[in-house]
């Protein structure tokens, strides 16, 4: 669960880096991504017992934030500047599965309700999908603002040729 965790605040540092200082957020996260590895072994060991429950929803949000932060690499790392709204999406979706996942084995140690699990897992969901769709917007106003390169960027293809 504290893997997870410190994976769901290094991707948020990742997204709040990179609004000063792209190279900040390259260095944030990978360890976010690192720590999401961790907090999938420690999920899976849970989850292989039998008394797993909601641990076994651990171990997959757990995969997906494993997978959405090599997607957040991937744009941060070796696309174009105009790719970086999705690092952002990809970023936000680590923190809001990390946190989905550290739920999850949460309200396993609580021994939660099914009811209460459900809507737990909700709500960590729409709160982490509001708070992309904030961070993505402010990232986007920002990199207008202060980036000469990503306004020119959006009317090229990846390889540097106009669409027009």
């Amino acid at each position: 669960m504290n893997a997870l965790f410190a994976s769901a605040m290094l991707s948020a540092v990742a997204i709040f880096c990179f609004a000063w200082s792209m190279s900040a957020a390259r260095v944030v996260l990978p360890f976010a991504v690192i720590a999401a590895g961790f907090g999938v072994f420690g999920a899976s060991r849970i989850a292989a017992t039998p008394q797993s429950g909601f641990a076994a929803w651990a171990f997959l949000f757990a995969c997906a934030c494993c997978g959405s932060g090599l997607n957040a690499i991937r744009n941060l790392f070796f696309r174009p500047i105009r790719w970086i709204h999705r690092f952002t999406i990809y970023s936000g979706y680590v923190a809001t599965f990390a946190a989905m996942g550290a739920a999850a084995l949460y309200l396993q140690v609580r021994a939660a309700s099914n009811r209460m699990a459900a809507i737990a897992l909700v709500a960590v969901y729409l709160v982490g999908s509001a708070c992309i769709f904030l961070a993505k917007t402010f990232t986007a106003r920002r990199a207008i603002k202060t980036m000469p390169g990503y306004q020119a960027s959006a009317k090229t293809d990846d390889d540097g040729r106009g669409y027009w």
